[in-house]
């Protein structure tokens, strides 16, 4: 009788797998995922790639802990909040911007804030650190006011500095 022949004990391809060598058995199972963790670190690598290049290329981002929504005497959006290096190097601060979106979730609005420690504006945070930032300076698209905001969004952003205070390239 031939071995390829179903026996109704293993079936054809259990009988195929069962005259296979330890070492080819091995070989068949790893072979292919090392073909497929291959694959997926490359595609991890050029999708991941961008995010270090930005933390690496001044793009680090300073975390939100918190923000306030006021209004100031004119009825504009007064956004107080507090940032925090997460970063095990210091950060020079770019910029935090408070962006306002409409009930369809389009930006319509953006303000610039300051970030300050105590009443001193400051420019870097070390690891760690908290700041403070606040944003009355708005700028909003044509046809719409400081009444259209609906929610907002926050992004604090710096550059990663070297021990010895030099911007990271």
């Amino acid at each position: 009788m031939s071995s390829d022949v179903d026996d109704g004990k293993t079936g054809r391809s259990s009988g195929w797998w069962s005259r296979r060598s330890t070492f080819t058995k091995a070989t068949l199972i790893i072979i292919p995922l090392l073909i497929v963790g291959f694959l997926s670190f490359m595609l991890g690598d050029i999708n991941g790639s961008s995010d270090v290049y930005d933390v690496l290329h001044d793009k680090a981002q300073a975390e939100v802990l918190n923000y306030t929504v006021l209004s100031d005497y004119s009825g504009y959006p007064v956004v107080r909040g507090e940032i925090q290096n997460r970063y095990s190097s210091a950060m020079q601060i770019d910029y935090v911007w408070v962006k306002g979106f409409n009930r369809d979730g389009d930006l319509i609005g953006m303000g610039r804030a300051q970030v300050f420690r105590g009443s001193s504006r400051i420019e870097t945070l070390g690891p760690g650190e908290r700041a403070y930032f606040e944003t009355t300076d708005w700028a909003f698209d044509e046809g719409y006011g400081p009444e259209d905001v609906v929610f907002f969004g926050i992004t604090a952003r710096g550059n990663l500095l070297t021990p010895s205070g030099e911007l990271c390239t």
